[in-house]
């Protein structure tokens, strides 16, 4: 540097204060880029450093700069060469926690905080990456509460056991895992421990345990075998809480949950946004009454809301300060108009937080269907071929959803299923540059290696649409790694299983989820709509067919009824088809004709569609299963016609797959 101003590094970056130390690896500065004119952070290490410290700071380098999350630290430059290296970061201004906090933060705000973190944790770990440091002192915070998770310096390749005692600094931390002083090796449960050490100083402002005085060997013994504080102990507490903290606090890694995701979901379930009671009954835009709350996820709350000027039911979600910039991508999911696909009506700003207004879809979500037990064949196919349509619309509008799962698709009124949750929906272009989290379990491996291209990016969603094919018909997963590094070199690696390995009657969907599951995306099949035509073959192909000729009756004026009834007749051998032009016609046919199916359009001349099915079901005995036919629905109408035990919704034009697979349900 000779020559150079010695008040600046490299000639260029001006040091400020000291922001944090990470012990071994570096201290945090505060800087500022005299070049970009703009403020920094620098990690710098002491000069004369060894080969080895070298070495970890090169890989927290690439670590950092392979993952991009609101709660990482950004890296925009590194210099390794230098007598004293350094890495220049984003502006923290921030503390770590165990000097920001002088109180104690409520259950809420410390769960909010220990999402955000998880979910770049669940990043990291699906690139493969283990941070095995995860404490209080490694978690800065800003002003404003956002967190940043630093430290990793020592991050390592899941279940790597390169950890020794020698690798643990002479003072060790009251935060450290147990099983980092032994020779077993690390998994993500370390970064669950380490977790689990944030939400408890957030709570209580204590460390798990307290370490005695008398040397390493003292400190040592007491973090591989003390009992580790109880919120219990401190007075009153919430005992799901304290049962969570507990589990994720296991002296033995395989008591604690499996993975990140699994325990935040647990603690999802424990307490209310710390707003949820200010925003009941509040009123946004001077139309959207909020009346209560529908659930929480990694990205804000979603609430249930009545629109006064259109006097209908919405779904509100409030998006989180780090997913702000999504709500572009929320804006252009408005311009997506599918029956199944959630619809996006509006977004806005309330005390400064974002929010979305959505379609309210009453129902279960998929996971929550198939926790109720196995899916029969016709159903698990009906659900899948309706997300790929879902998907399709998504795909035609430039966009990929990147997050489809069990968790995020509804299953309304009249069996309508509907892709939801937008918190990763890119653009194509995007996912290229983008690198987002999402649950490993569903990831297609270009994502984990960070090798989407745009032509190819809509190809992640058909990865997990045959996921979930595989899933709804086996009733289990193809890739089932014990933790989430473990199932990314799955999908990967691992050879591709057959549906009908189990089950020799699932033969014929085996060629079809397969190519889905295909690992290069240039095999993979080409679009949503071409595995859904292909889904919906193999399930034909099986050659069900009804013990007696189905008869049916199409209540429709228009000429579709034709049509409808053309495709009946071509896929049911000797399928018998009447058809009605008004509801009055439809009652006198069903005085003398028993029929094995009723589909009518909402839209007829005599009486509206609802009207129509309520009469039916009040006074017609032994009215036939009824399907509704459509070209326009609405949220309502679906919530109506399921309470009317109308068993079915197609939309027109009616596809031919779609409704066989359909009719197979309704009437097996």
């Amino acid at each position: 540097m000779a020559g150079e101003d010695s008040t600046l590094l490299r000639g260029r970056y001006r040091l400020g204060e000291p922001l944090a130390r990470d012990e071994g690896t570096g201290e945090y500065w505060s800087a500022f880029d005299t070049f970009l004119e703009r403020g920094v952070t620098i990690k710098r290490l002491p000069k004369g450093v060894t080969e080895r410290l070298l070495r970890r700071y090169e890989r927290e380098a690439r670590i950092l700069g392979a993952l991009e999350h609101a709660a990482l630290p950004r890296v925009f430059d590194a210099d390794l060469t230098e007598d004293a290296p350094f890495l220049v970061m984003e502006a923290l201004h921030a503390k770590p926690m165990t000097v920001a906090l002088d109180a104690a933060m409520s259950p809420a705000s410390a769960l909010v905080l220990v999402e955000e973190l998880g979910d770049a944790l669940e990043l990291a770990h699906a690139r493969g990456f283990l941070h095995r440091r995860v404490s209080p002192e490694h978690v800065l915070l800003t002003a404003e509460g956002t967190p940043k998770l630093i430290g990793f310096g020592r991050a390592s390749l899941g279940g790597s056991r390169s950890t020794t005692t020698s690798d643990i600094q002479s003072s060790p931390s009251a935060y450290l895992s147990p099983e980092l002083f032994s020779a077993d090796g690390r998994d993500v449960r370390t970064d669950v421990y380490g977790l689990g050490t944030v939400l408890l100083y957030a709570l209580t402002l204590r460390p798990p345990v307290d370490l005695p005085s008398g040397g390493f060997a003292f400190a040592m013994r007491a973090l591989m075998s003390a009992p580790r504080l109880r919120l219990s102990q401190l007075g009153s507490a919430d005992d799901a809480l304290d049962r969570a903290l507990a589990s994720a606090l296991a002296l033995d890694p395989a008591r604690r949950p499996p993975t990140v995701r699994g325990w935040l979901r647990e603690l999802q379930q424990l307490a209310p946004l710390e707003d949820d009671a200010s925003l009941l009954g509040a009123e946004l835009a001077g139309r959207y009454r909020i009346e209560r709350r529908l659930g929480r996820g990694a990205h804000g709350a979603v609430f249930l809301a009545h629109d006064g000027d259109l006097q209908r039911d919405v779904a509100i979600k409030f998006v989180r300060d780090e997913a702000k910039a999504l709500l572009d991508e929320a804006r252009a999911m408005a311009q997506v108009t599918h029956g199944n696909v959630v619809q996006v009506f509006d977004v806005g700003r309330h005390q400064n937080r974002p929010y979305l207004v959505m379609e309210n879809v009453p129902g279960e979500t998929v996971e929550e269907r198939i926790e109720r037990g196995p899916l029969p064949l016709e159903e698990a196919v009906s659900i899948v071929a309706q997300l790929a349509l879902g998907s399709d619309a998504i795909h035609r509008a430039g966009l990929v959803h990147g997050d489809i799962k069990p968790s995020n698709a509804l299953v309304g009124p009249s069996y309508r299923v509907c892709l939801t949750d937008f918190g990763l929906v890119r653009t194509a272009q995007s996912w290229a540059t983008s690198d987002v989290g999402g649950t490993p379990a569903y990831f297609a491996p270009e994502r984990a290696a960070r090798r989407v291209r745009p032509g190819l990016a809509p190809r992640i969603d058909v990865y997990s649409l045959a996921i979930m094919a595989f899933e709804l018909l086996t009733g289990r997963l193809p890739f089932e790694g014990t933790n989430p590094i473990d199932v990314i070199r799955e999908h990967a690696s691992a050879p591709i299983p057959r549906p009908s390995r189990d089950n020799e009657a699932l033969e014929p969907f085996d060629d079809v989820v397969r190519q889905g599951l295909a690992k290069d995306p240039e095999q993979r099949t080409a679009s949503a709509r071409a595995f859904r035509v292909q889904l919906l073959e193999a399930h034909a192909s099986l050659g069900k067919r009804l013990r007696a000729a189905p008869r049916f009756l199409i209540v429709d004026p228009s000429a579709a009824a034709e049509r409808i009834g053309g495709l009946l007749r071509s896929r049911f051998s000797g399928a018998s088809v009447d058809l009605a032009r008004s509801a009055r016609e439809a009652v006198a046919r069903l005085k003398y004709q028993s029929y094995s199916a009723l589909l009518f359009d909402l839209d007829l001349p005599d009486e509206n569609g609802l009207e129509f099915a309520a009469s039916l079901r009040a006074d017609v005995e032994g009215a036939p299963p009824l399907i509704a036919v459509t070209g326009a629905g609405t949220a309502a109408d679906w919530q109506v016609l399921a309470a009317l035990g109308v068993q079915a919704f197609l939309f027109k034009p009616v596809d031919e797959e779609q409704l066989a697979a359909t009719l197979l349900r309704v009437l097996d």
